[in-house]
């Protein structure tokens, strides 16, 4: 929970005064010696019903409640009763936290700072010399300023974390976006180009007018699909090398991958129960991209020698693979990479799912993604 998330989740205090300050009144009434008067009764709860309702504008707030609290320091006050005044340095502290500029926080502490000043140089028994005004100038004034400030540059901080993590995420998830497109575009065009390739032969091959008339068209039309399609995804095209594409052998990939890691010095076990066709196209790259990418990630965090496994399940309905390393955590935190991010976004839309996190000592991670059955 950030800054921000804190102050929101105890809006509750600013109605706190509401019930203390009846609290403080009536604990400062001694029956037949003191009791307080009718208009410091309303203006304590005057100021008390501002602050609570008014959160949304911190300088209003701040600058009616000091003026309430200055006009009750002038007032005789006994017992517990002479704290209200004083609910304007949380007013205060609460401006200089969330108000919207610097000048806005100046005008809410200078006419704090006048309602004690004024205070102390119209006290009848003459207590506040230049010291004791400076004293209480950097106790109600110069405090609650500094405490605020300092909160205002946690909230700020906080702020700009959020919106960090925000944009790192979003940024994850497009560039994985643009590498399943891109990957898909493959695809699709190998399967188009085929289709156009057969049909142009089979347009060779047949006498009757009315087939050629048909397979012309489809053979136009398919043409026309398929420079569309790479007339749509050029923008999202980049000149990056990486694995093949259109994953005929699903087994030999993660073989390949399995091979790569045990190689760079990892004690690699797999076990992999996977029929040739039980994924998609969308299916076979997801699970294989997620498997290269746990595996290059716990090349890229684990010492040589660590215990990897790679188990590969299959159902009637889902394929569910999981990569396990002897390692507390090769991520550190979320913010060293943008691996997590990627993979959990290419496993959702491939309509799959996955979890990554410690698990028994070690760091796993599990992916499960619908076979070709279930997606049709």
């Amino acid at each position: 929970m950030d800054a921000m998330d804190g102050i929101r989740r105890m809006r509750w205090v600013r109605w706190v005064p509401l019930v203390v300050t009846p609290v403080l009144l009536l604990a400062s009434t001694y029956p037949e010696r003191f009791h307080v008067t009718p208009l410091y009764w309303v203006l304590s709860l005057l100021a008390a019903a501002i602050f609570a309702v008014g959160e949304r504008y911190p300088l209003a707030t701040s600058l009616a409640v000091s003026v309430i609290g200055g006009v009750l320091l002038t007032q005789e006050a006994w017992g517990m009763s002479g704290l209200v005044p004083y609910l304007a340095v949380i007013a205060l502290l609460d401006l200089a936290a969330r108000g919207r500029d610097g000048r806005a926080i100046a005008l809410g502490a200078v006419v704090w700072a006048g309602a004690v000043t004024v205070d102390a140089l119209t006290d009848p028994y003459g207590r506040s010399g230049p010291a004791q005004l400076a004293v209480q100038l950097l106790a109600y004034v110069g405090l609650p300023l500094a405490a605020g400030l300092y909160l205002r540059s946690r909230i700020q901080l906080a702020e700009q974390d959020r919106r960090r993590i925000a944009a790192e995420l979003t940024g994850a998830q497009q560039t994985e976006r643009a590498a399943l497109a891109r990957e898909l575009h493959d695809l699709v065009a190998h399967h188009m180009a085929a289709i156009i390739m057969r049909v142009g032969v089979a347009r060779t091959r047949t006498a009757d007018a009315q087939s050629k008339a048909v397979l012309d068209d489809v053979h136009e039309t398919a043409s026309q699909a398929l420079g569309n399609i790479r007339s749509l995804l050029t923008a999202i095209r980049t000149d990056q090398v990486g694995s093949p594409t259109e994953i005929d052998d699903v087994r030999g990939e993660l073989r390949d991958a399995v091979q790569r890691t045990r190689a760079a010095g990892f004690a690699v076990t797999d076990s992999v129960d996977l029929s040739g066709e039980a994924l998609d196209a969308i299916g076979s790259l997801t699970l294989v991209r997620v498997t290269q990418e746990a595996l290059t990630n716990v090349m890229k965090h684990a010492a040589p020698g660590t215990a990897v496994s790679l188990t590969v399940a299959q159902t009637p309905t889902e394929v569910i693979a999981r990569i396990h390393s002897d390692l507390p955590e090769p991520h550190g935190n979320r913010g060293a990479g943008h691996g997590l991010d990627g993979m959990a976004e290419r496993a959702r839309l491939a309509g799959g799912i996955l979890d990554a996190g410690p698990v028994d000592g070690g760091w796993s991670v599990r992916l499960v993604v619908p076979t070709r059955e279930a997606r049709q």
